[in-house]
């Protein structure tokens, strides 16, 4: 992430070659979405204290939110899967919303 703890070299592992479609991490006390290589990166570590804000921003770097508390809602069928951060201000804004498909 573009955050306090950034992209550490020692976690990022070989999800491409693993097949993966989406990565989710958190510890950086921010919401950050990420599009590397086609796989998009979840950084969600805005469930707990303190609020932190962003540095420069990465590569691939789409939404970067750190104004407010919020959780991330994953819904998957079998043909798609959507990733929905939401902030907890005003009863749950919508700050991001992000569908894969099969």
């Amino acid at each position: 992430s573009g955050a306090r703890h950034g992209s550490s070299e020692s976690l990022q592992w070989a999800f491409a070659s693993w097949g993966v479609d989406a990565v989710i991490a958190g510890h950086d006390h921010v919401y950050e979405r990420i599009e590397q290589d086609n796989i998009p990166y979840f950084v969600n570590g805005l469930g707990g204290r303190p609020l932190r804000g962003f540095g420069s921003p990465v590569a691939g770097s789409q939404v970067r939110y750190s104004d407010d508390y919020g959780a991330m809602l994953i819904e998957a069928t079998p043909d798609e899967i959507t990733f929905s951060f939401y902030a907890v201000a005003d009863g749950g804004t919508l700050i991001d919303s992000y569908t894969l498909s099969k």
